[in-house]
């Protein structure tokens, strides 16, 4: 039994407290990918015909032109409108490296060329002891039009019988382009953990604030197809809050319901959301505009502390 690549579709919420109430919320969706068994299992090349060409044309005609206009949808290795890069993950911090050598100051850089699986795990022996005993899925944004752009990635080692052992966010500040990362452990299918805010993310919040973490793993099973055995696969929701010593300031999350990565899949999930990268940055400083032009929200400068 091992896990699926998935597609995770759902919705992303933003609710602010303090200073003044501001709530929002769009749909998102990550692409859950199984870092374990991506060498033997890599993620399909799909492309769909042109769907323009005029039906009059004789069939031989129609047939030749929809196989050469053909859009790439989805690719692992060459470029198509959602590309799986591995590099753009853990990439190195060129505006603050010292976060990447906070990370492998003991284990040492990993090469370029090592593994998102092996970069993932090194993070995790560093940040919480230990490595998950059984596969690890990622949940990215790809690129999209050639495009690299995502607020955070979650990554979800489990044990080796496949229950949720390990969690890991990759953060990444807009303004500033900095990338941070926050591991902990799972204690299956819930988890809720806390800790002291280490990353300045929003220029609406102060550094000394305190996360809370809620983490939902809900196990699935798909269908064996074929004569691929029957797989494994998960819905989730996260849900972050954000304190500090006024209370509770803000909240943000995801709940994500997986489908199966297939052909189909990618084909109806592409159709509905094509720009999802370009549309989830203009919601971004669209929702920064309404904060600091409408509701007049105070500007916190990089790594502002709130006055005790």
């Amino acid at each position: 039994m091992t896990f699926a690549h998935q597609i995770l579709q759902g919705m992303t919420w933003h609710a602010r407290q303090i200073p003044t109430r501001h709530e929002f919320h769009y749909p998102y969706r990550f692409w859950a990918v199984n870092l374990t068994q991506l060498a033997d299992n890599p993620l399909p090349n799909v492309n769909m015909s042109a769907s323009h060409v005029p039906t009059w044309l004789p069939k031989w005609l129609k047939k030749s032109l929809q196989q050469s206009l053909t859009l790439p949808l989805l690719s692992q290795h060459h470029w198509a409108l959602y590309q799986f890069h591995q590099e753009d993950y853990f990439a190195i911090n060129r505006l603050d490296p010292s976060l990447d050598n906070r990370l492998t100051a003991s284990l040492g850089q990993p090469a370029p060329s090592a593994s998102l699986l092996v970069k993932a795990q090194q993070t995790w022996q560093q940040l919480t002891g230990s490595q998950p005993t059984g596969e690890v899925v990622a949940l990215v944004v790809l690129r999209n039009m050639g495009w690299y752009f995502s607020p955070v990635n979650f990554y979800i080692g489990f044990d080796e019988n496949h229950q949720p052992s390990h969690f890991l966010a990759e953060v990444s500040n807009t303004p500033w382009n900095k990338r941070h990362y926050y591991g902990f452990l799972l204690t299956g299918e819930k988890t809720l953990y806390q800790h002291d805010k280490g990353f300045h993310v929003s220029p609406f919040n102060p550094i000394n604030q305190q996360y809370h973490w809620r983490v939902e793993i809900h196990p699935k099973r798909y269908a064996s197809a074929d004569d691929n055995p029957e797989q494994n696969g998960f819905d989730v929701v996260i849900d972050i809050g954000l304190t500090d010593r006024r209370g509770k300031v803000f909240n943000a999350g995801v709940s994500l319901k997986g489908v199966q990565l297939d052909e189909a899949s990618v084909i109806t999930a592409i159709k509905r959301r094509p720009w999802m990268s370009a549309t989830s940055l203009l919601q971004i400083y669209w929702q920064a505009f309404k904060l600091y032009v409408l509701k007049r929200v105070p500007y916190q400068a990089y790594n502002q502390r709130l006055p005790q």
